[in-house]
């Protein structure tokens, strides 16, 4: 049984206790969190103890690992620590709001030993491993372009979202997810080229990003500035050699209210055929929660989410941020690397 302190009692750390109740061979045994009517609601939702000490987590004997679901401004602090007494470390999206943070949470898991992954849902989530695995296959040829969107309201789950020293707006909380399935299905894009606007808090919180991965172009859209009535909506297009999938989710109201959601995956096939491709049934926060588990039985990292992707997915996002700042593309691969890919392909 792996026993696990919960750091957070926001929305995401509800989000993960309900996928941590579903597991057999793992145990929320303490929670940790702020105000501690919001802490004791989500321990009293997993049978745990209950407190405001971060610390006091931490430090107990009888936690195997922790699950950190703080605001991003403090997952450095709290993952180092957990690194650093033994604790194996699930943290929230983004790791970190800079490759310099992000590179001390890496250096302390290599040399803890431990397990470190980063919760990057969206490669869990059902549909989104569906078309990846279809692209994959090789079935349709090359992918030649891509589009994704992620549009929704500005989050209401706590004022620190405000901040950008504190959450990174939606470029780093909301952009990270499309770009980092990208990097999963292409790696290391050439160059980015970023336009975007900035909310009255001072973050970057509507961006729009075009990436050139040599092989292929993307387009990726994030946005926190949809007026209140709008719902949280992606939207997902992989053109290939052979035929198009495309993905469509909304939900009636914020990401909270995922269980109201329309969900489509569709493949359009050049021979004409429309095809709906099967769905697993899985709610992609318990995919991920279970996958972490299993690398901890197995005493390996994540092969899914690997460590060297977050610190590439940062790389792109703080290239995109001096391009939204300059009005400039930035380029990431030398030519040196970009006349290696060439004579790959």
């Amino acid at each position: 049984m792996i026993r696990v302190g919960l750091l957070g009692s926001g929305f995401m750390g509800k989000t993960h206790a309900q996928a941590w109740r579903q597991l057999e061979n793992a145990k929320v045994v303490v929670v940790a969190g702020l105000p501690l009517d919001s802490a004791a609601e989500v321990a009293a939702s997993v049978h745990s103890e209950v407190t405001t000490s971060l610390d006091e987590v931490i430090a107990r004997d009888d936690v195997d690992a922790i699950d950190v679901c703080l605001p991003t401004s403090m997952h450095e602090e709290s993952a180092v620590k957990a690194l650093n007494t033994g604790k194996h470390v699930l943290c929230e999206k983004p790791l970190a709001l800079s490759l310099e943070s992000a590179d001390r949470i890496l250096e302390a898991a290599d040399k803890s030993g431990r397990i470190l992954m980063v919760a990057q849902v969206v490669r869990f989530w059902p549909q989104y491993r569906a078309a990846y695995e279809i692209v994959r296959s090789g079935e349709l040829g090359q992918l030649l372009a891509a589009r994704a969107s992620r549009t929704s309201r500005r989050p209401n789950w706590g004022a620190w979202f405000n901040d950008p020293e504190m959450s990174g707006g939606a470029l780093f909380d909301l952009h990270i997810h499309d770009l980092d399935y990208l990097v999963a299905l292409w790696g290391k894009p050439r160059s980015v080229h970023g336009l975007g606007v900035k909310s009255r808090y001072g973050s970057w919180d509507y961006v729009s990003t075009h990436l050139d991965f040599g092989r292929g172009k993307a387009e990726v859209e994030a946005s926190y500035l949809m007026p209140d009535p709008y719902p949280f909506t992606t939207e997902l297009r992989l053109l290939l050699e052979r035929g198009l999938l495309e993905y469509n989710f909304r939900v009636a109201g914020n990401i909270e209210s995922r269980d109201s959601s329309e969900s489509r995956l569709t493949l359009w096939k050049a021979d004409g055929s429309v095809l709906f491709p099967a769905v697993p049934e899985t709610d992609g926060y318990l995919a991920e929660i279970q996958h972490f588990v299993d690398c901890i039985v197995a005493g390996k990292p994540s092969e899914r989410v690997l460590n060297t992707e977050v610190r590439l997915v940062l790389q792109i996002i703080s290239a995109i941020k001096q391009s939204l700042e300059t009005g400039a593309p930035v380029r990431l691969q030398t030519e040196d690397e970009v006349m290696q890919e060439d004579t790959q392909r």
